[in-house]
Parts: C-alpha cells; structure tokens; sequence
C-alpha cells in the first residue's frame, strides 16, 4: 500500500499480489515469478499500490525508479518488451472481467476451458476461477457425465466444444 514511484522486476524467488476485502478475506491477484516485471502502470500515477506484495520464497527484486524508466523509453528494444508485457496483462485482465461475469461454476469452468490451452488440476483450477475446489470437482463430473468433456487423471479434454460454448451464451 506504499506510494509506487518505481518499476519492479523480479531477479529471484517468487512473490504474490493480494488485495485484504473488507471482510478481511484475502484474495491473492496473481503470483509472479522470476523475470515478471510489476507495477508498470501504477508507476505513472504517482498513487498508492493497490495491492499487497509478498514473498512466496527467498527474493531479490530490482527496482527502477520512474525517472529512469522515462529514459529507457527512448530506447526501441525496451519499449518493445514493455508494451509487449502491458498486452498481455491486459488480455489477462479482460479475460478475468469475462469470467467473473458468469454466475455457475460449470460456466467458468466452461469458459476458462474454451479460452486456454494448458492443463490444471482441480485445485489450479479452482483458483483460477476462484471457486472452491469441491464445487468445481462436481462441475466437472457434471460436464463429464454431460460428455461436454473427457477427464483423465489430471488431464481434461474437451469432447463437445459446441456444448461448452453453448453453456456460456
């Protein structure tokens, strides 16, 4: 919650972003690791992080003071992989938004299936979607007993992608 006047790039280790709710739950945001950059827009505005930030594990974290940072801007191969890490943290924004408007578990799970491509187990998954581990358990089952989608082990398939985006609509 300090007033953010830098950039920061993680070296070592690994930290987590969480946002304490009034309720006093905490909802961890995102977990960064080695080589992830934080606070590339917040910097700007001279305001207060938003979020807590944590160490997972051992960490070393280098900061770059804003003034500096105005100065790499000059520089193409850093603008580059700047703007190329705001893209794909705003994609991750906007598909999150998309999730938290679907109400059922079997539609997250639907849509979080429909819009990546890697593997999770249930817990991943649950957090990901921010359910419980037990409620997307039964989802899945439902949508496997459905023949929406095929689970082995820890591996889900989809068999009916139709279905699935039918489930969202």
């Amino acid at each position: 919650m300090d007033r953010c006047r830098s950039l920061g790039f993680i070296l070592h280790g690994s930290l987590q972003m969480t946002k304490i709710l009034s309720t006093g739950k905490e909802l961890i945001i995102k977990y960064l690791i080695r080589g992830d950059m934080f606070a590339e827009l917040i910097c700007f505005s001279n305001k207060n992080y938003p979020y807590y930030i944590s160490t997972t594990e051992e960490s070393f974290i280098f900061e770059l003071p804003t003034d500096a940072l105005y100065k790499l801007f000059k520089e193409d191969q850093f603008i580059t992989a700047f703007m190329n890490d705001v893209s794909q943290k705003s994609t991750f924004l906007t598909n999150t938004i998309e999730l938290l408007a679907f109400k059922k578990v079997d539609q997250k799970i639907a849509y979080f299936l429909l819009s990546n491509n890697h593997n999770l187990n249930v817990t991943q998954l649950a957090d990901k979607i921010n359910s419980s581990r037990e409620s997307v358990s039964r989802a899945l089952s439902k949508l496997e007993k459905q023949g929406f989608i095929k689970k082995i082990k820890k591996i889900i398939t989809i068999t009916d992608r139709g279905a699935l985006e039918e489930l969202i609509i």
